[in-house]
């Protein structure tokens, strides 16, 4: 048993009851996918328009109130897109064309060999799978370019409007460029004195620490003690 296939569901849509029942325990021996089995496509439509819709049809061909055929066109106005095994006893030439038209996988004639039947359904399955990841990807891709288009659009809206700034302000720009580099100077600096700051206050919090171990009695080298008195702290 292919467990591959096992979620799979398979509608399969035909008014002679005993034909339906050998295909549906054939399909279910081998392949313990959900067969769905339904006398007349009527009842079918029902069902999808409940939401129930399949990975595969089999349908035949020649049934009353509704043909095979027609049924795939009702179908194909709903925009659903799943591979079609149409199977007849005696399809004309016409039958034949219009299945070929509505995109049909195949077109089995009745009586049906068990492997013939059983391999067809397994191709069809499988192109439906492959459909649906080459779907995924052409919906990964389209997303990709919109996230790209939109980044592009972003960045340009951004250049554009740095440039617009540069082009409205060029003559306030060029006039204050004394100011602009004295400004900048004044913040280089002010960085410099915060480095100087941040040096001096880490060399008092050391002094206040070697203080305090000497007031506690604790030893102080030699070298430490003279690089404090250098530094003139003590």
């Amino acid at each position: 048993m292919l467990n591959r296939y096992k979620n799979k569901k398979i509608f399969i849509i035909d008014d002679e009851p005993e034909i339906s029942e050998i295909f549906s325990i054939l399909i279910q021996r081998n392949l313990d996918s959900e067969i769905f089995v339904f006398n007349s496509p009527l009842l079918a439509l029902d069902a999808i328009k409940l939401g129930n819709q399949p990975n595969l049809f089999l349908v035949d061909i020649k049934m009353p109130k509704m043909t095979g055929i027609k049924f795939i066109e009702k179908i194909k106005e709903m925009d659903i897109q799943k591979p079609v095994i149409f199977i007849s006893g005696h399809a004309e030439k016409e039958e034949a064309v219009a299945c070929l038209k509505l995109g049909a996988f195949h077109l089995l004639d009745k009586p049906v060999h068990n492997d013939v039947l059983f391999h067809t359904v397994i191709q069809a399955l499988t192109l439906e799978e492959i459909s649906l990841k080459n779907s995924e990807l052409i919906y990964e891709k389209e997303l990709l370019i919109s996230l790209f288009q939109k980044f592009i659009n972003i960045n340009e809206e951004r250049l554009s409007e740095i440039e617009n700034f540069v082009l409205d302000n060029s003559n306030l720009i060029q006039e204050n460029r004394d100011f602009v580099k004295c400004f900048l100077s004044k913040i280089q600096e002010s960085n410099k004195v915060d480095r100087e700051i941040s040096q001096k206050y880490f060399l008092i919090s050391q002094i206040i620490n070697y203080r305090s171990q000497i007031l506690n009695g604790s030893h102080l080298s030699e070298s430490k003690l003279d690089n404090i008195k250098k530094k003139k702290y003590l």
